[in-house]
């Protein structure tokens, strides 16, 4: 609905809940407005609606709830809440109030279970809540709160400190954090926290969701984050941690999200990465420092929709084996990570291609693959094409040979792809120009050859897409294409089918070589010896001649007597009868 609100509701002097969240309201709310002294509740969330009243106003009723998210509060803090002794909820998020939050709104009802004041402009240092022990939800996150983090009670569900100025280290999180305690969420991220990240996650047994990302934090990951065992989503990414990932974390099985980019993390990337979480559906390793390859056992991530391994380390090839990936292959459906209390929290990321940034929001609607500036080699897998779920696909800085996959044309939904400074060969693939939805292209920096794409969104794409390449030609870079072209275009399949041919024939030759090789080296080796040794020793000599004149002696004799018969056998046949 939209539109300003009636006017006849103010006749309504009986009136207990007025909720008209999630519409397309505009109106000035006037004291008049709300001079319904029976009202307990009030929701007039996600509209327009402008506070338009004094502030020295002091309202007729006494709300249990209010919200008033993405409603016009005005510049101050709305004085006239501290009229109401009885509220339990407040949200007033999003509501462009500025300054220092006053000291009487910490001193709220011991009945209040829910405080939102996030996405304003207010700050100052915020107090101890350790014996607010109904308090469940805190929520600060967007503004400029400074100074250490509060103590909280053990009662505390909810914690949201998020894109503040809070500084020291996060001690006193885990002093609260004691054995029965029911956090189910805690966001810390975008902070200026540092000193290491201490070892007190074992009573953390109610966390689902924990996100320190974007602080000063350093050290290792302590073992005991391994403890979360109903943990869904796990963002450390942007701070300074070091050496391996713990094996721990192998016993988070329910993981969804992991997020270690942008550390010093070092050592292989571990297998039990697909082995034991195989409920991942986002994956970032980037900005580390892992070496060695990629592991097969990735291709066990059948619900993965994120999988960013950019900027470390890595060599070999990639996995034949992600056509296994069933989400990114759209033959899967990922269950969400996001339930109950927690279905409106996001977790915003970013997707960088050379030159450019793109902000997204990581959930189920984008896939992405980002194997950027390795070192991995070898020719990109055909079974990369089967990926048709994919939005984003960056291979660039490595040096991958061969030519783009024949049949990416089958990957409709593609966005972005980027595979610029690699060793790729051979034309253009005929059908990519049937790519709909591309907006992005860079395979700059190759050794491509041929005609550039034209038709449809590549007739958009600008030259820059494909310098580097000194065989390619055709609108938009200056290199005309002659009329021969296509008798100088190289043809991959009958230059590979030609190169194994070679190869197989060079390894025969090499095989025949080295066994020709071996035998005379053998032989001549063999015949030296014997005579050295003969030459050396005399009494070998002596023996070796006296057994060749024995066996000469025996031949001699063998054959006289042989011939003596045949002539007797002879003489004998020519006798007459």
């Amino acid at each position: 609905m939209e539109g300003p609100l009636g006017r006849s509701i103010t006749q309504l002097k009986q009136l207990v809940v007025l909720n008209v969240a999630r519409n397309s309201f505009n109106d000035s709310i006037t004291e008049h407005f709300l001079n319904l002294t029976d009202l307990r509740v009030l929701d007039l969330s996600s509209n327009s609606f402008i506070f338009n009243v004094s502030a020295t106003w002091m309202p007729r009723f006494q709300l249990e709830f209010i919200s008033l998210q993405s409603c016009g509060l005005g510049a101050r803090f709305p004085q006239w809440l501290q009229t109401q002794k009885e509220l339990s909820f407040i949200d007033i998020s999003r509501v462009n109030i500025s300054g220092h939050v006053p000291d009487w709104f910490w001193n709220f009802s011991a009945k209040v279970n829910h405080i939102d004041l996030s996405q304003n402009y207010i700050g100052g240092q915020v107090p101890d809540f350790t014996e607010r022990v109904h308090l469940t939800k805190l929520d600060l996150s967007d503004n400029n709160f400074h100074g250490p983090l509060p103590h909280f009670s053990p009662n505390m569900m909810t914690l949201i400190l998020a894109s503040n100025s809070f500084n020291g280290t996060i001690a006193p999180v885990c002093e609260s954090l004691v054995m029965n305690n029911s956090l189910s969420l805690l966001d810390l991220s975008s902070n200026s926290l540092s000193g290491q990240l201490l070892d007190c996650w074992r009573y953390g047994k109610n966390l689902q969701g924990l996100n320190l990302g974007h602080n000063d934090l350093s050290g290792e990951i302590p073992r005991s984050i391994g403890d979360l065992a109903n943990l869904f989503f796990l963002q450390l990414q942007n701070n300074k941690f070091s050496k391996n990932m713990p094996s721990s974390l192998k016993n988070i099985s329910a993981l969804k999200i992991l997020d270690v980019s942008e550390n010093s993390l070092s050592g292989k990337i571990p297998n039990w990465l697909g082995e034991s979480l195989n409920t991942l559906e986002i994956l970032k390793l980037s900005g580390n420092m892992f070496d060695g390859t990629i592991p097969r056992e990735i291709c066990q991530l059948k619900y993965l929709y994120t999988l960013d391994l950019s900027s470390n380390a890595l060599s070999g090839v990639i996995p034949r084996c992600v056509d296994n990936l069933r989400t990114m292959s759209g033959e899967e459906e990922a269950p969400s990570f996001t339930h109950g209390p927690y279905a409106d929290y996001r977790v915003q990321g970013r997707i960088v291609l050379k030159g450019y940034s793109y902000d997204i929001f990581f959930h189920w609607s984008y896939v992405v693959i980002d194997l950027s500036d390795n070192h991995l080699s070898g020719e990109i897998p055909e079974e990369i094409a089967s990926l048709t779920a994919l939005r984003s696909l960056n291979l660039s800085w490595n040096h991958f040979t061969g030519a783009i996959p024949r049949y990416i044309h089958k990957m409709q939904i593609l966005e972005f792809l980027d595979l610029s400074r690699n060793k790729l060969s051979c034309t253009f693939p005929p059908d990519i120009i049937q790519l709909p939805l591309l907006v992005f292209v860079n395979v700059s920096f190759n050794d491509l050859t041929g005609e550039v794409p034209l038709g449809k969104q590549f007739n958009t794409f600008e030259n820059s897409s494909y310098i580097g390449n000194p065989n390619l030609c055709g609108a938009p870079l200056s290199r005309v294409c002659s009329d021969n072209i296509h008798e100088d275009m190289i043809d991959c399949s009958i230059n590979k089918n030609q190169e194994v041919h070679e190869q197989g024939e060079s390894n025969n030759w090499l095989e025949e070589y080295s066994f020709y090789t071996s035998m005379v080296i053998g032989f001549n080796t063999g015949f030296l010896l014997f005579w050295v040794t003969l030459l050396l020793k005399k009494s070998w000599r002596y023996a070796y001649m006296r057994c060749l004149e024995n066996m000469g002696n025996k031949i001699y004799v063998f054959a006289a007597i042989r011939w003596r018969k045949f002539q007797a056998a002879k003489t004998v046949t020519n006798c007459p009868n």
